[in-house]
């Protein structure tokens, strides 16, 4: 157990590895930080001569020496290529234990003006990093005496993963890093669209009226509601106008099932194709279940077998993953390939109950699924073989006997380079990485990923505070306050509360959401966010923090950053192979500047639109590459200019997809 502050909350922890049990104690007070502005990482590097990235080759335990392997020289002059370590006394001892194994990565600082032999180092280890200090011995300064744990003073400045401090240090030598000390992000008031007769389910932001502009839709089991946005912004009741007077249901999601160019809806699991005429109706493509079969829990669209063509994936109670493939060009009814994909096998958790959610995890370039039952199930798509299983063994159980979570997303959320399984616990959240196809859970290196909302479940993935990091957000299914988790970058989040409790000025950020959906409604590039909350409200929060971004007279590095970023907003166009779309931004010398996947990062049960938006920190020429699922591929040269959001339409060129991913 570690204590950070006394008396106002505990972290609980005993291991990273997903497999395990990681412990939560709810937040008490919103009003404490974990982050010191005043003392950053920045500011270490700029205060120290040299910065070195080291390994740890050996660890001899009985003598409390180790042999520290120098792997790069950031910044400064420094000879050695390995260390001796010493620890200078046995009252360290258990911190040497915790800290030292082989192989670990290690951030070194030294020498500072008037103190050129003291040098402070960062490990992973226990519940997350810890800072240490030692000496440098003046006549060798390949031998460090070991002296004091830091763990109090600096943990404001980073307790992430070293590794990734690393990476922020080799950034911060060339100029390159963005490690935000403060959040930025500011919300509107809020616009109440309507109120269910009784709690919301999945909710969804989508162009349901083909006019161009995103509409609303919110699922309930007494009864859907729609709303269709006017050019002036305003949004009407639209349910039966559209065709779904009458409808029921607890999911929603939505892709061009039939390639007519047309958005189609999945309610459960019933197909609703849009007519020439705008209204939806039921189609019998999908079959009807099977007498017995349990209630569907959520349901979602899945390029499945990478022909980019819209298949179906089925969540029911006690039944498992359900998997129907699309019949393609020829029309016809949709075909049960449960069992071929191997999705009716016990260790599939066939039988189960869970929630669902797809998105490119090991970045094969097929979506692979995650199923909630029997402690979560990565169940990754292969070439020929269906779908393997890897268990994730975390307990979603609810100590108050609520609806268990477990429900989902996927996000480049931990690296910028590749999709992140996110999930949500009663009273924590999981970020799971895929690192040499593992699955490692890296949650206790996220800083305030640490601090968990009130009966959490549905997540949402997005650049809310419009900085080039993707954001969460988590909603609480009791009607607890939900949660915001900025992305700083490098693994590390802070909850932006703690910090301007006032950026969510409505009372549906306070007030719970069972159904979260975040796409730009007004056309600015900042996401707005959809909330069905348990009371049945569906409220629409404005995004506004590209409204705060004209620097003072004297502008900080942060404020100066903020304001030069461009948004750049990217509408992927079908006929085919949208959904599991891959779009990746490049600088011109190649490096990855972001990357996102059509339908990936939406809540279990709940839809957002095609249209995903980057944040522009850098200028100069950028190339934005999208790859449809079925293979097909197509880039626009970009230019961060005046013009703000820039946008582009990316659509699908006429050429034959590629053989496979």
């Amino acid at each position: 157990m570690r204590q950070v502050i006394p008396l106002l909350f505990v972290l609980l922890t005993t291991s990273a590895a997903p497999a395990q049990e990681v412990l939560f104690a709810p937040l008490l007070m919103q009003t404490v930080a974990l982050v010191d502005p005043t003392l950053q990482p920045k500011d270490l590097y700029e205060r120290h001569r040299v910065v070195l990235l080291l390994r740890v080759a050996s660890v001899d335990k009985e003598t409390h020496t180790a042999e520290l392997a120098v792997e790069q020289v950031v910044k400064g002059d420094f000879v050695p290529r390995s260390v001796h370590l010493v620890l200078a006394g046995e009252q360290l001892e258990r911190v040497f234990f915790m800290l030292m194994g082989q192989g670990k990565p290690m951030v070194a600082l030294l020498g500072k003006s008037r103190r050129p032999n003291d040098l402070i180092f960062y490990l992973d280890g226990g519940d997350g990093g810890r800072w240490q200090a030692a000496e440098m011995d003046a006549a060798n300064p390949a031998r460090w005496t070991w002296s004091t744990d830091l763990e109090r003073e600096l943990f404001g400045v980073f307790n992430g993963s070293a590794a990734r401090l690393g990476e922020l240090m080799q950034e911060r030598a060339i100029g390159r890093d963005w490690f935000p000390a403060t959040p930025f992000i500011a919300f509107g008031a809020d616009r109440l669209l309507g109120r269910l007769d009784g709690p919301a389910r999945g909710v969804a932001l989508r162009d349901l009226d083909g006019d161009g502009r995103l509409d609303a839709y919110a699922c309930s089991e007494v009864g859907d509601r729609a709303w269709l946005q006017a050019a002036d912004g305003t949004f009407a009741p639209a349910e039966e106008r559209l065709g779904f007077a009458g409808c029921r249901s607890r999911s929603v999601a939505a892709a061009d099932a039939d390639a007519d160019g047309r958005d189609d809806l999945l309610l459960d699991d019933a197909l609703w194709l849009r007519g020439a005429d705008g209204r939806y109706q039921r189609s019998a493509a999908l079959p009807a279940a099977a007498p017995g079969s349990g209630r569907v829990i959520c349901s979602c669209f899945i390029d499945a077998n990478g022909d980019g063509w819209p298949d179906v994936a089925i969540a029911r109670e006690r039944g498992g993953v359900e998997l129907w493939l699309n019949p393609g060009p020829g029309g016809g009814v949709f075909r049960d390939g449960s069992e071929a994909a191997g999705l009716r096998r016990p260790d599939a958790s066939a039988g189960g109950s869970g929630w669902l959610a797809c998105g490119d995890w090991d970045g094969d370039g097929r979506s692979d699924l995650y199923f909630s039952a029997d402690g979560g199930r990565l169940l990754l798509n292969s070439a020929t073989a269906g779908f393997s299983v890897l268990p994730l063994g975390y307990d979603f159980a609810s100590p108050d006997g609520g609806p268990a979570g477990g429900a989902a997303c996927f996000a480049p959320v931990w690296r910028a380079d590749r999709q992140t399984l996110v999930i949500t616990r009663d009273n924590a959240l999981c970020v799971v990485s895929c690192e040499e196809g593992k699955a490692i859970d890296q949650s206790l290196y996220g800083n305030e990923l640490q601090i968990a909302g009130d009966h959490q479940l549905p997540v949402v993935a997005a650049d809310i505070d419009c900085d080039g990091t993707i954001d969460l957000y988590v909603g609480s299914r009791s009607g607890g306050a939900n949660m915001p988790y900025m992305n700083r970058g490098y693994g590390s989040f802070m909850v932006s509360d703690r910090y301007t409790p006032g950026a969510f000025p409505g009372q549906a950020h306070r007030a719970g959401a069972r159904g979260l959906a975040a796409g730009d409604v007004d056309g600015d590039g900042a996401p707005e966010l959809l909330l069905g909350a348990p009371d049945g409200r569906v409220t629409l929060m404005p995004n506004a923090s590209l409204t705060q971004r004209d620097p003072p007279e004297n502008p900080s590095a942060q404020q100066s950053t903020l304001a030069g970023i461009r948004m750049l907003s990217v509408e992927v166009k079908g006929p085919r192979g949208v959904i599991g779309a891959v779009l990746s931004l490049r600088a011109e010398d190649g490096r990855l500047l972001g990357l996102q996947q059509i339908g990936s990062a939406n809540a279990s049960g709940c839809c957002g639109p095609d249209r995903v938006g980057f944040a522009l920190r850098e200028a100069g020429r950028q190339v934005l590459t999208v790859r449809w699922s079925d293979g097909v591929e197509a880039r626009w040269p970009i230019k961060a200019d005046a013009k703000n959001p820039i946008a582009i339409i990316a659509t699908r060129p006429p050429a034959e997809p590629h053989q496979g991913p």
